[in-house]
């Protein structure tokens, strides 16, 4: 899965401005990976590839390997 919900709290409460919770902007932020390699990219830097989300890097790296299988250079 590319896409999960984190808690990227960043401990601002104090005791005189206490934690708003769910209103927070960083209590549930979604962050974006890649389904091959598991880096955290920008949502668009995900693409659909073999049915997986991968980031240009893991598509790039599955392409030069099926090319090199396909056409070996001995």
């Amino acid at each position: 899965m590319a896409k999960r919900i984190e808690n990227d709290c960043m401990g601002c409460a104090t005791e005189s401005y206490p934690c708003i919770g769910d209103a927070c902007q960083y209590r549930n932020v979604a962050h974006y990976y890649c389904d091959n390699c598991g880096s955290e990219v920008d949502s668009d830097e995900l693409f659909k590839w073999n049915g997986q989300e991968y980031c240009k890097d893991c598509i790039i790296n599955d392409v030069e390997s099926d090319l090199e299988k396909a056409y070996p250079m001995d």
